[in-house]
């Protein structure tokens, strides 16, 4: 913004910035329409979007928490992602996401009662 108050066409900001002209075109009509505090927030609808719903994805932490496979200790990324009808990287990507890489509540375990708590407050 310095750069286009100063004078500079949109041409040479976005070969000083290494970015493409029509990126200066839209930071300037940004910072036009919303003013200085725009420009440090990312653009609504910008990203990936989410391939499950929150519903899932506490579904998945329920299923690691209160569950276990028959015969085992705990779940696996790709049995728990076989028995959700999910890909194994989506369990590891939701375990990641929490604290300890597994899923776990601040005083490590859940008790069954407070499962469902820890899932809404660790879900959103």
């Amino acid at each position: 913004m310095l750069a286009a108050a100063a004078g500079q066409s949109d041409n040479a900001i976005a070969r000083g910035l290494a970015v493409n002209r029509k990126t200066v075109t839209l930071w300037r009509e940004r910072f036009a329409q919303e003013g200085l505090d725009s420009m440090w927030e990312v653009a609504p609808g910008r990203g990936r979007k989410p391939s499950y719903g929150q519903r899932k994805i506490a579904a998945i932490v329920s299923a690691t928490l209160t569950t276990k496979p028959k015969g085992m200790t705990q779940w696996s990324c790709r049995q728990l992602a076989e028995a959700q009808g999910v890909s194994k990287s989506t369990v590891h990507n939701i375990w990641q996401r929490w604290p300890t890489g597994r899923v776990r509540c601040d005083a490590q375990r859940c008790r069954a009662r407070e499962t469902s708590q820890c899932i809404k407050a660790r879900v959103r």
